[in-house]
């Protein structure tokens, strides 16, 4: 479900009553959907709870009206912060610096609302069927269960550009055309054990020295998009 119209009209509700006691039961309700449903999208969306944007928001025009000459106090207060203390520990943490140091070293601030632009091309796949293939290049093998899996693959393309491995495989393949293809293969579904594989397409596996792992790709279906 597209809840891109929902979000824009929560983030312009925010604006409007930013100096207002917003809630999240007071800006799912105007948005139509439940708390919990609301704040859920509205953080997978935006990468950031939908509180912690409010706060946000409001630490950022605070700092705006510090610049502009307010009193601290005064704006603690237009911005729903009870006291002089919470407004001053809540501004350092967001910014680093306390609200008087502020003024003098202004910085990184979050000074505008989020504008989303949403649109773009809609892709129209071409589905085709390949024919079984083989593929020879460089690789790993790694696990995917756990986070280590990353490291190994950042790993793989320090030595592969380190070591100018793509040159070297073209020179040792001879592939029938020029083009990388990428590959992870589960070894065993269960395990999370896999290959990751950067090679090129060959006819056969003739010239395919030790250090070079192959995979043959078998006969499917693709959604290809250009």
């Amino acid at each position: 479900m597209n809840y891109s119209n929902a979000i824009s009209e929560c983030i312009e509700f925010i604006e409007e009553n930013i100096k207002s006691d917003l809630t999240p039961e007071v800006i799912a309700n105007k948005c139509g959907y439940s708390v919990f449903h609301f704040s859920r999208i509205f953080n997978i969306n935006k990468g950031i709870t939908l509180m912690e944007y409010v706060k946000k928001r409001r630490l950022s025009l605070a700092a705006i009206d510090l610049f502009k000459g307010g009193r601290v106090i005064d704006i603690a207060l237009d911005y729903g912060f009870e006291t002089h203390n919470g407004f001053s520990k809540a501004f350092k943490k967001e910014f680093g610096f306390s609200p008087k140091q502020y003024i003098k070293c202004m910085g990184n601030y979050f000074n505008e609302k989020l504008n989303i632009d949403f649109g773009g091309c809609i892709m129209k796949p071409v589905i085709i069927k390949k024919s079984a293939f083989k593929v020879a290049g460089y690789g790993i093998k790694t696990n995917i269960t756990n986070s280590n899996y990353t490291k190994d693959i950042a790993s793989f393309w320090s030595n592969y550009n380190g070591e100018n491995l793509e040159s070297k495989m073209y020179k040792i393949l001879n592939p029938p055309k020029h083009g990388e293809v990428g590959l992870c293969v589960p070894a065993n579904g269960e395990s999370g054990d896999a290959v990751y594989l950067l090679g090129v397409i060959v006819d056969n596996f003739d010239n395919v020295t030790n250090e070079m792992i192959t995979v043959e790709v078998p006969e499917a279906t693709y959604a290809v998009f250009t």
